[in-house]
């Protein structure tokens, strides 16, 4: 009998030093930071237009850069966005975002009505991968002109377009006659 506790008391010592490493590296497993990565745009959102993807709804813009909005979105719930940085036919490159309501959500804004050539952003945890997930159509034409004639311009079928938008006589017909406008000053 004695002998026998003496061989536990051995064996029990043997097993100290792997449980205290196991807790150890179980620990170390459960406190450790989440790692940072880079995470790229779906391919298929890759030539996006603004408009023409799917609509939706964006929080404001507070930094007053535009309000066309990009709504990016990580797939999972344990990462999230650090940065971002989306490149654009017309707005360039933007890395200006907002997150809202998570970081899992980052919406960047653009000018004016644009394309979306590619997006990465560096995040923090799994997903290596995010969408488009819709556009927030603007209101402001990019404030460099608006396509055909600019502002109150005559397009090329006689209509007027102001902000983008061609107005058209019905029917397409002229006007009656042309009216001309000279400043003078009398005396």
């Amino acid at each position: 009998m004695i002998g026998s506790l003496a061989s536990a008391r051995v064996r029990a010592r043997g097993l100290v030093p792997f449980l205290v490493l196991s807790v150890g590296l179980t620990l170390a497993l459960v406190a450790a930071p989440a790692f940072a990565a880079t995470a790229t745009l779906k391919d298929e959102h890759k030539g996006s237009t603004n408009p023409g993807f799917e609509s939706g709804d964006c929080p404001a813009n507070p930094n007053g850069t535009g309000d066309w909005g990009w709504h990016f979105v990580l797939q999972g719930n344990d990462t999230t966005f650090n940065s971002v940085s989306a490149q654009f036919q017309n707005a360039g490159t933007i890395t200006d975002f907002v997150s809202s309501p998570t970081a899992k959500h980052a919406y960047v804004f653009t000018p004016g009505p644009d394309t979306l050539i590619d997006a990465s952003a560096d995040v923090t945890g799994p997903d290596t991968e995010f969408n488009l997930s819709h556009v927030c159509t603007g209101t402001t034409n990019g404030g460099g002109g608006n396509g055909g004639g600019g502002n109150g311009g005559v397009g090329e079928g006689g209509g007027v377009q102001v902000g983008g938008v061609t107005a058209e006589r019905p029917g397409g017909a002229a006007p009656a006659a042309a009216v001309s406008a000279e400043a003078r000053f009398t005396g």
